[in-house]
């Protein structure tokens, strides 16, 4: 997967620099330590397509709980798969 989202290509559209593969695996390590908040939970898929042989990108979901109400906030992220 960090090969796949460190690719620069996709920046050339939404701008920014890619996160190098070393970069982004401590992120990943941070990620799945899991939110310090009890009340938030942090989920990441890995997105495939099934003509490919390797991933394409990522969706990630930040819930927060509250007494009444949940909220969520999502982003995607992708990359070229042919870069892995």
């Amino acid at each position: 997967m960090a090969a796949v989202l460190s690719d620069p290509a996709p920046h050339t559209l939404i701008g920014g620099t890619a996160d190098t593969p070393q970069t982004l695996r401590s992120r990943r390590q941070r990620m799945t330590a899991g939110s310090p908040a009890p009340a938030v939970s942090w989920l990441d898929w890995v997105i495939q397509l099934r003509d490919m042989p390797c991933p394409t990108g990522t969706v990630q979901a930040t819930v927060s709980l509250a007494e009444h109400s949940s909220t969520a906030e999502i982003g995607l992220g992708g990359g070229n798969p042919l870069a892995a």
